[in-house]
């Protein structure tokens, strides 16, 4: 990588690029794809989409799995976060939409650009029956998957964005097995020792809503003695509300409140203002500036029986799989 940044400022004789980190690493990362020659490159957008660098190219296929409130500092109302996403939709451009209820600002660049759209619910479908999905797609065997803990919307969503890319080559017993055993490292990883984690990177408002659904099936099923949340956000992220949905199931809480961005918000306080079953007191909650003080302190005080549900931001999660040595589960 370190050759492909060299190249990089050897095309712009100048001075410095004229580039932030993330567009760096961007092009760097489609300089060594290229060189390898790979077969499909996927790129996920950045902030906002609209000015992200990935933008600047054409693309086989655009997906948009939903719209939700996230970097609202930077971005703005919901509104504003639809229209930025929807400018990764180009003139007659494939897409493929995983949200039943598009945003009216995605229908409307769809329209606006002759963008060739299917959508979730009516081009393709999600059912569920008993322990199992199905995805429906025209002119296809269903693809029927075991209930996994990823979101189904997501997971269906890229079902047929791969059907619709190379539909002549899609096989849905293939299909069905590729993503039976498919986890995905910090992302509703369960982990089944003494004691047991559950990480996720939920980071914000819809994140915390489906940690909620989760952890509730998950603590309904191992039933652990005490549940503790050890975790972390931004300063940009309002979390509040999703804090609050998440205190009837938390018995012992761990903010970390120090680190690049992280401090004490507003959501302390609303643990404590909040009208739940299970209230917190202030002698179930700890806050740490100091992430391994905060890790060993969890540590001593946890039983086998325990479960700690660790989420927030990317660098929480990584910081405990780096603690603990967590792999990816085959």
């Amino acid at each position: 990588i370190a050759k492909a940044f060299d190249q990089i400022e050897a095309s712009w004789p100048e001075g410095p690029v004229p580039c932030n980190f993330f567009t760096a690493f961007g092009l760097a990362a489609l300089m060594l794809f290229k060189a390898e020659k790979v077969d499909v490159i996927v790129v996920e957008a950045g902030i906002g989409a609209r000015y992200d660098f990935c933008n600047a190219f054409a693309h086989d296929l655009a997906i948009i799995t939903n719209v939700a409130l996230d970097h609202e500092d930077l971005l703005g109302d919901l509104d504003s976060i639809a229209l930025n996403k929807a400018e990764i939709i180009h003139q007659a451009d494939q897409v493929v939409i995983g949200d039943q209820s598009p945003h009216p600002r995605m229908l409307d660049r769809i329209e606006a650009v002759g963008a060739d759209a299917w959508m979730l619910g009516r081009d393709f479908h999600m059912t569920s029956s008993g322990e199992t999905w199905s995805c429906v797609l025209p002119d296809q065997p269903d693809v029927t998957l075991p209930k996994m803990t990823l979101h189904p919307n997501n997971v269906i969503t890229a079902i047929a964005a791969f059907y619709r890319l190379f539909k002549d080559k899609f096989q849905a017993g293939s299909v069905r097995q590729a993503l039976a055993s498919l986890n995905l490292l910090g992302r509703c990883q369960y982990i089944d020792e003494a004691p047991k984690l559950f990480l996720d990177v939920a980071h914000n408002a819809q994140g915390l809503d489906n940690l909620v659904e989760k952890l509730t099936e998950l603590i309904a099923r191992t039933k652990p003695h005490r549940v503790i949340a050890f975790c972390g956000f931004k300063e940009s992220k309002a979390v509040s509300k999703g804090l609050q949905a998440l205190s009837p199931l938390i018995d012992q809480w761990c903010f970390l409140t120090g680190g690049i961005g992280f401090y004490l918000s507003e959501d302390y306080q609303a643990l404590h203002r909040q009208n739940c079953a299970k209230a917190v007191t202030q002698a179930a909650l700890a806050c740490y500036a100091d992430w391994d003080d905060a890790w060993h302190d969890i540590q001593t005080k946890t039983t086998p029986n325990d479960l700690i549900v660790v989420f927030g931001s990317f660098q929480v999660v990584g910081f405990v799989l780096a603690k603990t040595k967590v792999s990816c589960p085959s």
